[in-house]
This record gives C-alpha cells, structure tokens and sequence, in this order.
C-alpha cells in the first residue's frame, strides 16, 4: 500500500505543479491588454539594456546588421511568447 500511496501523492503533486503554471499563465495573458499590460515597461527597459549590452560587441553588431528588420520581435510579441511557453511548461 506504501507504493499505492507514493505515486498517488506523486500524481497529486504533479497536478499542483501544473495548476501553478497555467494559473501565472493565464494571470499574464489576461493581464496582457493592447498594450501589452502592466509587465511591459519592465520588458521593454530589459530588453534595452539587452540590446544596448550586446550590441557593444563587435561580433554582435555584424549578426544584428544581418538580421532584417522584419524578424526582430517586438517587447509585445516577447511577452506574449513567454506565457504561451508558460502555458507548455505546465503540460
């Protein structure tokens, strides 16, 4: 009966783990919004430190200039991946 109640506790912690995930990622797409909702100027002020870090490198500026404009995600789009990649993680 110990194994029985092993992996029912170890099914039962699983369940909770995953009601975590799509909890904070249904918080984040709800809270999403036009404007991408209330993370977005936290998002956009890393990203531009990130931007900003990297393109100090000589070799990263040569890859950025070789990236076309069209493929460069937006902060929103960023964001809006991020939950859906929540969203997976919980599956």
């Amino acid at each position: 009966t110990s194994h029985v109640m092993s992996s029912s506790s170890s099914f039962v912690a699983r369940v909770l783990v995953v009601l975590i995930f799509l909890g904070s990622a249904f918080d984040t797409i709800s809270n999403f919004g036009p404007d991408g909702g209330p993370a977005m100027p936290a998002v956009k002020a890393k990203l531009a430190l990130l931007y900003n870090t990297a393109s100090s490198v000589e070799l990263v500026k040569i890859a950025m200039a070789s990236v076309p404009a069209a493929l460069v995600p937006t902060p929103s789009q960023l964001l809006m991946s991020s939950a859906i990649v929540q969203v997976f993680g919980a599956v």
